[in-house]
């Protein structure tokens, strides 16, 4: 499918990157890559490279705002084939940046029950995130969609360590700081929790199933449709 950016470059976490899926299974990234026909990481050549907008998931294991804001600058330029401050970026239009995070600053600590990136810590490295982004490009900011409190943190540990409502709190104050750079953002953390068609999730109660990707890629594509025309 044409569209009018020419580079897809997605940030985030395990949730982006499919963690939990089995054989086959797709993430919400992997059925927007298929639907839109993306050349993933430029792979393609001849006549079909100059129909099809590049795709890069570099999406992490256990990434946070933190992480991403120590090294966001780079690799978009990377991603871009800028190679020097002097260098003109290729035109802001073409390029989509995707950004999926919130879930890993929000975790609750099971000693001190506080998330493990402090809310001004987050807002700050955000705040970060969102400037040299929007700079680059237009951006979509999706939100975390919920956990299976019950799951997640039999699993893990005897303590609380994840809270939906700290993932409410978060969202909120990312959707608002990547709003306020002219962002689309997408929030799921009330929303997933709700919706029965959303659930259940993997094993592991984080990671959403293959039911689960589908019903998030439901509800981004028609936001995705917007940012890439």
């Amino acid at each position: 499918m044409a569209t009018e950016v020419e580079r897809v470059i997605c940030f985030g976490d395990s949730i982006m990157h499919g963690v939990g899926l089995g054989r086959g299974e797709k993430s919400y990234v992997d059925l927007l890559k298929d639907h839109y026909l993306f050349d993933l990481n430029g792979d393609l050549t001849g006549p079909e490279r100059s129909q099809r907008a590049v795709f890069y998931s570099s999406a992490v294991w256990n990434d946070s705002a933190p992480r991403l804001m120590s090294r966001v600058a780079i690799e978009a330029a990377a991603r871009l084939r800028v190679k020097s401050d002097s260098e003109p970026v290729p035109e802001r239009s073409k390029n989509l940046f995707v950004v999926g995070l919130g879930t890993n600053d929000s975790w609750l600590h099971p000693d001190t029950q506080k998330p493990i990136t402090p809310m001004r810590e987050f807002t700050h490295c955000m705040k970060e995130i969102a400037t040299c982004l929007s700079a680059l490009g237009r951006v979509l900011y999706i939100g975390s969609p919920a956990t299976d409190e019950a799951t997640v943190n039999k699993v893990r540990t005897k303590d609380v360590a994840f809270l939906n409502d700290s993932a409410v709190e978060y969202e909120t104050a990312a959707i608002n700081i990547f709003r306020s750079v002219g962002a689309r953002c997408i929030a799921f953390a009330r929303h997933s929790l709700y919706d029965p068609d959303f659930w259940p999730l993997s094993e592991d109660g984080v990671h959403p199933s293959a039911k689960g990707h589908a019903w998030l890629y439901y509800h981004i594509k028609p936001h995705f449709d917007v940012s890439v025309r």
